[in-house]
């Protein structure tokens, strides 16, 4: 049983590198500021992130094109606006583009994302600016997979 579960984890890893469709994507960040570090603000700013990141096109390439469909998305949650702009999330990263929401006035901490980043855009960063702290790197479908063939 456990040798075709490695099997499989072979074959899928095999196909994400050979079957990406954002291959050769250039790198995108998305950031949403809170309009305030309330607890109703930073719940709200999930939510713009997570209407945001579904109103995503398939190719970063056709991110200016989608903002005022991702604009949309994200003011049906609460008012907002959107933006691209240069963005970097520390000063060792060279800055990407980057899909800028603003909540409200903005006075809240951010959350930050990596999109389009290698072949089916697996990696997100989920971080906030607190003094110090690392973002954390999530990878989902990677933590389901482990889990899945149980190791």
């Amino acid at each position: 049983m456990r040798e075709k579960r490695i099997r499989a984890l072979i074959a899928v890893l095999a196909a994400l590198c050979v079957c990406g469709t954002a291959r050769g994507e250039e790198t995108w960040y998305m950031r949403v500021i809170a309009r305030d570090d309330t607890a109703l603000g930073q719940t709200e700013k999930e939510r713009v992130r997570d209407a945001a990141l579904s109103a995503l096109p398939r190719r970063a390439a056709d991110i200016p094109a989608c903002l005022g469909q991702i604009a949309r998305a994200a003011n049906r949650i609460a008012p907002c606006t959107a933006e691209i702009r240069l963005w970097s999330p520390d000063e060792n990263t060279p800055a990407a583009p980057t899909v800028y929401l603003t909540v409200g006035s903005g006075q809240g901490h951010n959350w930050w994302g990596i999109l389009y980043e290698d072949a089916l855009a697996l990696a997100r960063a989920d971080a906030e600016e607190t003094q110090g702290d690392a973002p954390v790197f999530l990878w989902p479908l990677w933590e389901k997979l482990m889990r899945w063939l149980g190791l």
